[in-house]
């Protein structure tokens, strides 16, 4: 991996508890030392498209996860639009 897209993923990881904070997931499970918190985060799951038994409502994984959009509402005007992504943004320019 090249050290640039090193440093941002260590960036994303450590600031991953403020960027997911208003979803309320201990910023414990973003520790690269945790895998199996992630998981079995319920709320990482839905986030991610995924049910509680960590099942997906298709036979493929979400193209639109609720994490992508705004009050998780996959369909075409939200998509893209959740605060979160603005947030990791924030971390890479000043805009």
């Amino acid at each position: 991996m090249s050290q640039s897209r090193s440093t941002s993923l260590n960036t994303l990881r450590g600031n991953a508890g403020i960027i997911f904070e208003s979803y309320k997931i201990a910023p414990a499970c973003f520790d690269s030392s945790n895998i199996a918190a992630k998981g079995k985060n319920p709320e990482i799951l839905r986030l991610l498209g995924y049910d509680t038994n960590g099942e997906t409502s298709g036979k493929a994984y979400a193209q639109f996860p609720p994490v992508l959009c705004k009050d998780d509402d996959t369909s075409p005007p939200k998509r893209f639009l959740n605060p979160v992504l603005f947030r990791v943004m924030s971390l890479y320019c000043q805009c």
